[in-house]
C-alpha cells in the first residue's frame, strides 16, 4: 500500500510535521500495517521523512536532494541570507536565485510548471532554514548519495533509475 502526503510547509520545525505526517497515517488506518512504512522524502520533505523515522517505526528513510551535509549549502545559503531576510523583491531575487540553479536537465516545459507551482513564503523560508543559519557547519552534517547533472529534481530527471533505487530498499515496492 502507497500512501503521498504533500504536507502544508508552515515554518514549523520537522519533527511537527513529521507527527502530522503520523497522524494523518493513523487517521487512514494505515499506521497498522504489518510491514512499517518506507518513507521517502524530497527536498525539504527529506528533512521531515527523516525526522519521522527518528520518531516513528520505518523501515528505511530515502532523502531526493535534501542535503544532509548541510554545511555546504550553510556556506551558499548564507551568501543569500541579507537578500532572504530583506523587502518582498530582494526576498523573490534570492529565491530565485537559489532555486534557479536545481533544474539540472529537466525540459523547459518541467522547469517552467516547477515555477508556476512554487509559492515560496518569506516566514516559511526563514523559519525553516533558520536552522541552518543557526547551527554549526559540525551539527549540520550526515552520510549523503550524490547523482551528479541530475539537479534538484533526480526523482524526476531519471525515474527508473530512482524507482530502481528505491526497490533496493524495498523489492516489494
Amino acid at each position: 500500500m502507497a500512501c503521498y502526503l504533500q504536507l502544508l510547509f508552515t515554518g514549523s520545525p520537522s519533527h511537527a510535521k513529521a507527527s502530522d505526517a503520523h497522524e494523518t497515517l493513523v487517521s487512514a488506518r494505515i499506521e497498522n500495517s504489518p510491514v512499517a512504512p518506507l518513507v521517502i522524502g524530497h527536498s525539504l520533505g527529506g528533512m521531515v521523512a527523516s525526522a519521522y523515522s527518528a520518531i516513528f517505526p520505518s523501515r528505511a528513510v530515502i532523502n531526493i536532494d535534501q542535503p544532509l551535509r548541510l554545511a555546504a549549502f550553510k556556506d551558499g545559503l548564507g551568501q543569500l541570507e541579507p537578500l532572504l531576510r530583506g523587502d518582498q523583491a530582494s526576498f523573490e531575487m534570492a529565491i530565485g536565485l537559489a532555486f534557479g540553479s536545481m533544474f539540472g536537465p529537466l525540459s523547459p516545459d518541467e522547469v517552467t510548471r516547477l515555477n508556476e507551482l512554487r509559492r515560496a513564503d518569506q516566514n516559511v523560508v526563514l523559519g525553516i532554514w533558520g536552522t541552518v543559519f543557526d547551527s554549526s557547519p559540525e551539527e549540520l552534517d550526515a552520510t549523503v548519495e550524490l547523482w551528479p547533472n541530475h539537479g534538484h529534481y533526480p526523482h524526476l530527471v531519471d525515474s527508473a533509475r530512482f524507482l530502481k533505487r528505491v526497490r533496493s530498499f524495498d523489492p516489494a515496492i
